[in-house]
């Protein structure tokens, strides 16, 4: 079965910032696995392993979702660390503005493809995650908090196919969901 996740794609501009920020992540080789550049993402739902008839289902009901929402504008920016400081699990990228939306997305996707997440929804970029039974620090990288990736227009998401491997998970996308309305103004 496939393991399926909801997410918006990143433009190439903020992949590179991102991509620059995980430098400052304080890591050995062996305690810290960082998200490939081509991995970045904002995931809004992840719906785990569904059958294919499920799956079919779950796009008509995305697709539904996607057109009640209008574009809207997306900062990156700021950093932060689950579940603390003193115990770092994963390195994240914040979300500046637009967060109100994309958790009102979110939480419209959840509805209507019926899964119903083990966590409340908090916008983000997962950067890295330190591997099981390691250790990581903080450290500098919370001194980070005036990052800025950059804005963007969300206007589509997609529904993406996650295929673990021996060096780490392949996406695959599924299908595009264009979101109704007008492209917001800058």
């Amino acid at each position: 079965m496939p393991r399926i996740f909801f997410a918006l794609d990143l433009p190439e501009k903020i992949k590179d910032n991102l991509v620059q920020l995980q430098l400052k992540i304080p890591h050995t080789s062996s305690a810290v696995k960082l998200v490939e550049r081509g991995n970045l993402h904002l995931t809004l739902l992840f719906c785990g392993e569904v059958t294919d008839e499920a799956l079919q289902q779950m796009l008509l009901q995305a697709q539904a979702a996607a057109r009640a929402f209008s574009c809207f504008t997306v900062s990156i920016g700021g950093v932060g660390v689950f579940p603390s400081p003193s115990r770092p699990r994963v390195f994240w990228a914040g979300v500046r503005e637009g967060g109100e939306q994309l958790t009102r997305l979110a939480a419209a996707l959840s509805r209507a493809v019926g899964i119903v997440p083990g966590n409340p929804f908090s916008p983000h970029l997962t950067l890295g995650r330190v591997r099981q039974g390691k250790r990581a620090s903080s450290g500098s990288f919370l001194e980070q908090k005036d990052f800025f990736a950059g804005i963007f227009t969300a206007d589509r998401f997609f529904c993406l196919e996650s295929t673990l491997t021996k060096h780490g998970p392949v996406y695959t996308k599924v299908r595009e969901f264009m979101l109704a309305g007008q492209v917001p103004e800058k």
